[in-house]
């Protein structure tokens, strides 16, 4: 099941960012499996919300690479917190503030499961 998170940027990101939000994977095996980032924000209009997404929606083709998927969820206490799922449904990083794409790039090329992907893609 696919869901549009469209929202206004204040920051000047743009009129509208899109993010695609998957939901109810199914999969056979770990490798089946996206890698999940996780983003919890008190608002859409919270600015590290903003900035995050911002960030997200330039780099979307790295993330498709990288079959990760973009989950938004509500968060209590004006909270803010990214983290990072891995295919084996591990927790990767944990953060209060919007963590750069080249960062969770960074450490997603590191993992073994990616290493791998990026080898039999060098192989085509």
């Amino acid at each position: 099941m696919l869901c549009w998170l469209r929202l206004r940027s204040r920051l000047g990101l743009g009129s509208i960012l899109s993010l695609v939000l998957a939901a109810g994977a199914v999969a056979a095996s770990p490798a089946q499996l996206p890698r999940q980032l996780l983003v919890r924000t008190p608002s859409v209009e919270d600015p590290r919300f903003l900035r995050q997404a911002g960030w997200l929606v330039a780099v979307w083709r790295g993330l498709r690479e990288r079959d990760l998927e973009i989950a938004v969820q509500p968060a209590a206490g004006g909270t803010f917190e990214v983290v990072l799922i891995g295919r084996d449904g591990g927790e990767k990083l944990r953060a209060n503030a919007p963590v750069p794409p080249a960062e969770l790039f960074a450490l997603i090329d590191t993992m073994p499961m990616r290493r791998a992907e990026m080898a039999a893609e060098a192989g085509r």
